[in-house]
């Protein structure tokens, strides 16, 4: 296995705010300590803990910091996440889209709390509940959690393959091109999250990935993320391709998620090759931008 050649630049991460396991001041420790000098906090569906730990990094620290975000999204062509950044907090659609996000998941965790009951007999305690409930954007991550500590799996991975898939109102219900439009509403930049997606160890096909971007770019995103840490060469050769057919930004991240998956920071590709800065066209076009108050 080649050795991961880690970027100084990684516009892709997750805290506990949503799915990662990283507090703020672990992950901000964790990015001074990997050499890290310019990043994005992109939390599924809130800006909450972006918001915060912008205020956590001192000016004079050497690193440069944007507000990020990842929406759900989901059309007929699939599911497709659409990361926003620098945008402005204060926004009346933006906040509007992040908190039609928050009520949906808590929507489908209702969802998948009865069917655990209903199809398995699993029922959690009041304390484990309020637990649940307790986290910022509760998920199946929490709900594997739980599953693991009552014995009933041993992993999250097996606790996703034998009882949290295929529930009813398990997707998003708003579009692509909502979250871009909300995006644009405030100002940021919105990117096309790894394209390929990844189920099981399966990407989409090109086919797919072309159909998607076909849509994509008649709603107006500004970017690609071309570097991503399971994409290979012919992966990143393919989407970069195509961000240059399109005129969009080239962004590039690593997906870190903490204990929770393999991804390590700053890794924007698998297989060992350094991406340069100067290849990820967003860092120079965020740098250009005026600052969004927060």
């Amino acid at each position: 296995m080649p050795e991961t050649m880690l970027s100084r630049v990684d516009f892709h991460m997750h805290s506990v705010y949503s799915d990662g396991t990283d507090d703020l001041g672990a992950l901000l420790d964790k990015i001074k300590a990997s050499g890290i000098r310019v990043f994005s906090l992109t939390d599924h569906d809130t800006m909450d803990g972006a918001v915060k730990l912008e205020k956590m990094i001192s000016p004079d620290s050497g690193i440069r910091f944007f507000r990020g975000i990842e929406f759900s999204t989901i059309c007929s062509l699939g599911k497709i996440h659409i990361l926003g950044y620098d945008y402005d907090p204060r926004d009346k659609t933006f906040n509007a889209l992040v908190q039609e996000s928050l009520d949906l998941r808590m929507q489908k965790m209702n969802l998948r709390l009865r069917n655990l009951k209903d199809r398995y007999g699993i029922t959690f305690s009041d304390e484990e509940l309020a637990w649940l409930w307790a986290q910022p954007r509760p998920g199946k991550p929490h709900l594997a959690q739980l599953l693991i500590r009552n014995a009933l799996v041993s992993s999250v991975q097996e606790a996703m393959d034998r009882y949290l898939k295929g529930i009813s109102g398990d997707t998003p219900s708003f579009s692509p091109e909502r979250a871009i439009d909300a995006i644009r509403s405030s100002g940021g930049i919105s990117v096309w999250a790894h394209p390929f997606w990844e189920i099981k160890g399966r990407f989409y096909s090109k086919e797919k990935v072309l159909a998607q971007f076909a849509r994509l770019q008649n709603a107006g995103i500004d970017g690609i993320e071309c570097f991503y840490s399971q994409y290979g060469r012919e992966q990143t050769g393919f989407l970069t391709s195509l961000a240059d057919r399109g005129s969009l930004l080239v962004s590039g991240g690593s997906d870190y998620h903490g204990k929770r998956k393999r991804q390590t920071i700053g890794e924007l590709g698998d297989g060992g090759f350094l991406v340069k800065e100067k290849q990820l066209t967003i860092l120079e076009a965020l740098q250009k931008r005026p600052r969004q108050l927060s």
